[in-house]
């Protein structure tokens, strides 16, 4: 094959390519304007249309036999892109054939027309049922081709007798081999174009969904992105924290508005980790103030969802308002360290606060154990009702004679303990007093109510708390004794 010829070939290979290219380029929405898309279209295929007619290879110069793609551009594109665009392209394509005469007129403009019929009956047959069947598409698109051409050579036979069997000679290598193999390439493109366009869509479509499911949550959500603006807020992130999404536009603004002022700075370190987290989950409960001026407590969970807006590394943030349970566990773990019969602390909450308490900055730590005198024989003689009026007597007492700070504590049956930091023994005497005072005036059943305390003293001497009790509780007993033989 002659060098020209082939040059030619790939020159009309490559205008034939470029409307794939530009198709591939074009961003109107023919949802939209459908019409005007495809007059747009139909321009683009009689530019090239014109092109590809000019730019003609020569099969044989002694015969004067010359030839271009214009029936695979034809055929292709009205089989994509439908009725009107492929028919602005083959009046085209008429016109300017007709302006170059010649003995082959009309035979080229049959060739114009079969090839646009061809294609537009093609589509309206099998474009729709295998546009996305890989394989069956590809042999449709071969099928198409090699249809245009064979029908090409037929019409070739009306052309003038002395040159029309060696016109289909010298092209029928050429229209039956190679223009099929391009029709199929340039087909090809343009369904990869199409299959762009498809992926495209959906991911549009998904997109939109999955900003629709969060606006519409009915939790707080918000996805924001490292360079802190908030892409979406759930409408329960606006309606619980009572900002409108104008107030909060980036994460800079949310947590000037929602955190205090002294931990804004570890919380925006917290955020600023987000953005390359490698985990599929962080979590941290975090303390908000809003815009009625209500404190609560939300547990965040985030997660790194990749890049959604120029490249920048965005994070979904899921928040869960737990204030009612943080407050119900307190609650919980406050009546845990409850006596529910006095409403003082128990026997637990007394273990652990003496640890807690016993320091260095606390001493001296006076530690008062009483004992209340004949709660036997009250619930002997009167039944546990009355006993239990003598025990809670006497935690009133207990309360109403020692500061706010003071821990007491039930220890058992009968048994109070006093926790006093940074009290001597006679401050605890003082207070020992007041307590046997506000007893004096009480009694049950006619009998008087009296507690028998013992001490001891926590300090850099004494640091045991566990002798400590020991040396409280004798003292205590030592104290009933001498109360009993009096």
């Amino acid at each position: 094959m002659d060098q020209n010829i082939i040059v030619s070939i790939i020159n009309n290979g490559v205008l034939l390519l470029s409307m794939g290219v530009i198709y591939t380029f074009l961003s109107l929405d023919k949802s939209k304007h459908r019409r005007l898309y495809e007059i747009l279209i139909g321009l683009l295929l009689s530019g090239v249309v014109l092109l590809l007619m000019i730019t003609t290879f020569t099969v044989s110069e002694s015969k004067g036999v010359v030839l271009d793609t214009r029936s695979i551009l034809l055929s292709i594109s009205t089989f994509f892109f439908g009725f009107i665009p492929g028919l602005m392209a083959a009046l085209t394509a008429s016109v300017y054939r007709f302006h170059l005469g010649g003995g082959g007129t009309l035979v080229g403009i049959l060739v114009i027309f079969s090839s646009f019929i061809i294609g537009y009956i093609f589509r309206i047959l099998l474009y729709q049922r295998y546009k996305y069947l890989k394989g069956r598409r590809e042999l449709t698109l071969y099928l198409l081709g090699l249809v245009t051409h064979v029908v090409m050579m037929l019409l070739f036979l009306f052309l003038p007798k002395e040159v029309r069997f060696d016109i289909i000679r010298e092209t029928l290598p050429y229209v039956l081999i190679l223009f099929p193999l391009l029709g199929l390439l340039y087909g090809a493109l343009m369904f990869k174009r199409n299959d762009n366009l498809r992926k495209n869509a959906r991911r549009m479509d998904y997109l939109e969904k999955f900003q629709n499911a969060i606006k519409n949550a009915p939790i707080p959500m918000i996805i924001h992105q490292e360079d802190g603006e908030i892409l979406i807020h759930s409408k329960a992130w606006l309606t619980i924290s009572g900002y409108d999404k104008e107030e909060i536009p980036t994460i800079e603004e949310w947590s000037k508005k929602v955190y205090k002022k002294e931990d804004q700075e570890k919380i925006q370190k917290d955020i600023d980790q987000l953005y390359d987290l490698k985990s599929t989950l962080y979590e941290g409960e975090y303390q908000i103030q809003k815009k009625n001026g209500d404190i609560r407590i939300w547990d965040f969970y985030s997660s790194n969802i990749g890049s959604l807006k120029q490249d920048q590394a965005s994070v979904l943030s899921i928040a869960n308002d737990i204030t009612d349970q943080k407050n119900l566990e307190q609650e919980l773990r406050i009546l845990s360290y409850k006596d529910e019969l006095t409403d003082l602390y128990n026997r637990r909450f007394y273990d652990e606060e003496i640890k807690r308490l016993n320091t260095k900055r606390n001493y001296p730590i006076t530690i008062l154990l009483g004992d209340v005198d004949n709660l036997k024989e009250i619930n002997d003689t009167y039944g546990h009702i009355e006993g239990d009026h003598l025990l809670q007597t006497v935690a009133h007492a207990l309360k109403e004679a020692c500061r706010e700070d003071d821990i007491i504590a039930r220890i058992g049956g009968d048994e109070f303990i006093i926790i006093l930091p940074k009290t001597n023994q006679a401050q605890a005497n003082t207070v020992q007093q007041r307590v046997l005072k506000k007893l004096k005036s009480k009694e049950i059943k006619g009998h008087s109510i009296h507690i028998s305390f013992g001490s001891s003293i926590l300090d850099q001497k004494q640091t045991d708390q566990e002798q400590a009790f020991i040396q409280a509780e004798d003292n205590m007993y030592k104290v009933k004794r001498e109360r009993k033989e009096k």
